[in-house]
């Protein structure tokens, strides 16, 4: 599925193996729980996952359910990818496109519909019977699909009768059938695509149940009423099936389900946190291409219950999280406050609550979560934004800068930084009557920092700490993720911030000017 064939890489294997880095991760789960032995991916993620310690109980359940939703789901998905394969690659002369059984398995018309019929098969299980809805006797994906829409109310009936994502598919099953017997190839990528997106519904439903069974929640006593070992044992299992089409639309989303509910915590007496693991889920519904209404909710009402499709994340554009109607470095601040949380907040605008940013927080792509990651964003949206502000006249600093020296000059609030030499202009934008002037250091440590008449913000990322307050006078000493957000109204005499720093340190500055255009003067920024 990941070399060795027509179309590999395959898209979806390609996510698990990212995720994992290793290509029997599936199997590798499933034959350490039969021998009870310790077994960690080679990426480190989701585990260790220690079976020598865990009961009978906990060890069942990493086989069974790892060999259905685990080996077997991918496999389903890996016919379907051959079937396509087969249908591109048919050699001249021949139609590979026939019934399955229309000839033997040595001819080479034994392909496409074939490969179909194989993955609809693995999806089905063989003890399902012939009625619709199947049999409760089944063992694999289709039976899960059934169970679990009875629990959050995803069958046709609410908790009764086929379930929708099984309803769904089998409509899909038969249009894929009747386009590869067609020959019409192309027509069957979006259909795999969606038969995708179903099967994923379940994986994350059986997550979320047993989440809600042994977790904790200081407001719902009825969370984690069904705490067992066997039950945590399903929850680590359910996530493991899942984490890598999560960790491909929102690393720290999939972080925090899998440390919330990884093998080894329940033993230790440390129970998932269900609220942070229903948001981190909901906010990767838009990307992994289901919905609330898919997914459902284990109660009517409550923590459990259905998320009402409102937005659980906030796109790239929309993250004015101090809700002043404009995007600011010292938005960042509050985004890191989310990052660092991992859910929800209130910011300092009474009644308004923001949530996590959709990506992450990874703006930059480097695969880890820093300040520097909400500074990009400011930037890139502040020039982007159709809705930001104005961009004024900078003016550009040019010239050998005597020792560590950088400073804006001239006209209000113009930024200049520089790194190892090399020049790096920001910007500066008009402003309302006051003054804002923000900084921020992805890199090196700050000595200390002054400023006064200014309220100034400051976040530590790495520490997943943030701090708002009077930072008047200087002394404290801040390393590498400082924010820092001082804001001057007209009547102050303050206009400069002063940043030391120590004698061995090359700092990345970061800064985004926000000054007024008539006033006591211009906000300058002095860096020594």
């Amino acid at each position: 599925m990941y070399n060795g064939c027509v179309g590999c890489p395959y898209k979806t294997f390609s996510a698990f193996y990212d995720y994992y880095e290793d290509f029997d991760y599936a199997d590798k789960w499933v034959s350490a729980a039969l021998d009870g032995t310790n077994m960690a991916f080679s990426s480190g993620r989701h585990g260790p996952n220690n079976f020598a310690t865990l009961g009978d109980a906990a060890r069942i359940e990493a086989v069974k359910k790892g060999t259905a939703y685990m080996n077997v789901w991918m496999y389903v998905i890996r016919e379907f990818e051959d079937a396509i394969d087969d249908c591109e690659n048919c050699a001249d002369g021949l139609n590979c496109n026939e019934l399955s059984d229309s000839f033997g398995p040595d001819s080479p018309q034994y392909k496409a519909v074939h490969a179909w019929d194989e993955g609809v098969a693995f999806y089905a299980g063989s003890l399902e019977g012939p009625n619709v809805g199947g049999s409760s006797a089944g063992k694999m994906v289709y039976r899960l699909a059934e169970k679990r829409c009875a629990n959050f109310d995803t069958c046709e009936s609410g908790s009764t009768g086929l379930s929708n994502v099984n309803k769904e598919l089998l409509a899909e099953f038969t249009k894929g059938e009747a386009y590869l017997m067609d020959g019409n190839c192309s027509a069957v990528r979006p259909i795999v695509d969606r038969i995708i997106k179903q099967m994923t519904v379940p994986l994350v439903q059986g997550s979320l149940r047993y989440a809600y069974k042994v977790g904790s929640d200081p407001v719902y006593d009825d969370v984690g009423t069904g705490r067992s070992q066997k039950n945590a044992a399903e929850g680590a299992v359910f996530t493991a099936a899942v984490l890598p089409l999560v960790h491909e639309c929102n690393v720290a989303a999939a972080k925090t389900i899998s440390d919330e509910m990884k093998f080894g915590l329940y033993d230790q007496g440390d129970y998932p946190d269900f609220a942070a693991v229903k948001a981190a889920f909901e906010s990767t519904y838009d990307c992994l291409g289901i919905t609330c209404a898919d997914v459902g909710g284990l109660s009517p009402g409550g923590v459990a219950a259905a998320c009402d499709g409102a937005p659980s994340c906030l796109p790239d554009d929309e993250l004015d999280y101090d809700a002043d109607g404009e995007f600011r470095l010292a938005d960042a601040t509050f985004l890191a406050q989310v990052w660092a949380n991992q859910s929800s907040f209130t910011n300092p605008s009474p009644g308004v609550t923001k949530l996590p940013p959709c990506n992450g927080g990874d703006f930059n792509g480097d695969g880890d979560v820093r300040l520097l990651d909400a500074v990009l964003l400011a930037q890139y949206w502040a020039l982007n934004n159709p809705n930001s502000r104005r961009r004024a006249t900078a003016n550009e600093w040019s010239g050998d800068s005597p020792g560590r020296s950088l400073a804006s000059t001239s006209t209000h609030g113009t930024i200049v930084g520089r790194k190892d030499g090399q020049k790096m202009q920001l910007f500066a934008y008009s402003s309302t009557p006051w003054t804002t002037v923000e900084v921020a250091f992805a890199d090196g440590e700050i000595e200390s920092v002054a400023a006064e008449n200014g309220l100034t913000a400051i976040i530590h990322a790495n520490k997943k700490q943030v701090g708002i307050g009077d930072l008047s006078g200087s002394g404290a000493t801040h390393p590498s993720g400082l924010a820092m957000t001082v804001t001057f109204s007209p009547d102050t005499d303050m206009d400069s911030v002063r940043i030391d720093f120590s004698s061995e340190v090359t700092a990345i500055v970061h800064a985004i000017a926000q000054v007024q255009d008539v006033g006591p003067g211009p906000a300058g920024l002095l860096f020594h």
